[in-house]
């Protein structure tokens, strides 16, 4: 998935401090949340706009790291399959 805008980008400092990994919570938050799926977040900027690429590898089935969340993807599931 890429969302893309044709702001004025992210200055140098901040991006640096995105693809380190030394960012925010919302981009930390993200990274956190494709990992389960093999998934990779990339930023993209310039003076012309940024660019926010998101890619899950096909097929890929996340792995629960607890049994809290565990129970949390059945809940969830069962959710989305009994609505």
């Amino acid at each position: 998935m890429r969302i893309e805008d044709h702001g004025k980008g992210i200055s140098a400092e901040k991006l640096a401090a995105a693809q380190s990994g030394e960012s925010g919570l919302g981009i930390r938050a993200m990274r956190e949340r494709l990992r389960p799926f093999g998934g990779e977040l990339q930023i993209i900027s310039n003076n012309s706009g940024t660019q926010v690429l998101v890619t899950i590898p096909k097929g890929q089935r996340p792995e629960p790291e607890t049994k809290e969340q565990e129970r949390g993807a059945e809940l969830t599931s069962s959710q989305i399959t009994h609505g």
